[in-house]
């Protein structure tokens, strides 16, 4: 039925607008509330609450009155978006960064060996020399990858930089041209990106992104890239693959 708020004659479609915000509101709200310690379970319980639910609609009718003028309408707009947004980070997994602890710590002392100063049952660095010592750490199908392109022995650049980034460290590389940069960053980056929890989207975007000085590079990374995904595409084509925007 048509209601009087503050004066101004509300028609049944406003306030079905309104319930529809306030029923996918309340339904975004419900899956990421068991993700939440005790704060989650007050939040259930206000929004449970019937005084809460007139509470939502009156707003959702004062939303309605706002949605009749255009800036109120881009106002409006501009609300939801940030709500939605918000709601999106809510549910989203704390993305992995860290991908070497649980594994062999490639990067960091081993016990029971001797260090440089000769000391017995302090330790010595392990500094891997192939990409197969990171065997535990890559998808099968980079490892396949690398294995059909003939990439075995790692460059200086590639030794120093993959313990680093698969740890979770930020790096700043600088080597010469044809020092073996390109593989540094791109498996690193494919590790993370194969790595992260579910769920992904296509609206989350790209999780790895690349910047190149000059289209030319731009296509010879994408090249090589692709070339080391291809086996994550299985029979039905679903996989991870390169785009040179």
């Amino acid at each position: 039925r048509g209601s009087r708020f503050c004066g101004a004659s509300i028609g049944p479609a406003p306030i079905r607008r309104g319930r529809r915000v306030v029923s996918n509101v309340m339904a975004s709200l419900a899956p990421a509330a068991p993700r939440l310690p005790a704060a989650a379970m007050a939040l259930r319980r206000f929004l449970a609450a019937p005084a809460t639910r007139r509470r939502l609609l009156t707003a959702a009718a004062m939303l309605a009155l706002l949605a009749v003028s255009p800036r109120g309408r881009r106002s409006l707009r501009s609300t939801l978006l940030a709500l939605g947004d918000w709601l999106v980070r809510l549910r989203q997994p704390t993305p992995r960064r860290d991908f070497l602890t649980g594994v062999v710590d490639l990067g960091q002392p081993q016990p029971g060996s001797d260090d440089s100063r000769g000391r017995p049952g302090a330790a010595a660095k392990v500094d891997p020399c192939r990409f197969a010592d990171f065997g535990a750490v890559f998808p099968s199908w980079l490892a396949e990858g690398l294995r059909r392109g003939a990439f075995d022995t790692m460059k200086p650049i590639q030794r120093k930089v993959l313990p680093l980034a698969l740890g979770g460290r930020d790096v700043v590389g600088i080597a010469p041209t044809g020092s073996g940069k390109t593989l540094a960053f791109l498996v690193p980056a494919m590790v993370h990106v194969a790595g992260q929890p579910s769920p992904l989207r296509a609206s989350d975007g790209p999780v790895a992104l690349v910047l190149a000085p000059t289209r030319e590079l731009a296509v010879q990374i994408g090249a090589v890239a692709d070339g080391l995904m291809r086996f994550s595409r299985g029979a039905g084509g679903r996989g991870y693959q390169a785009a040179v925007l």
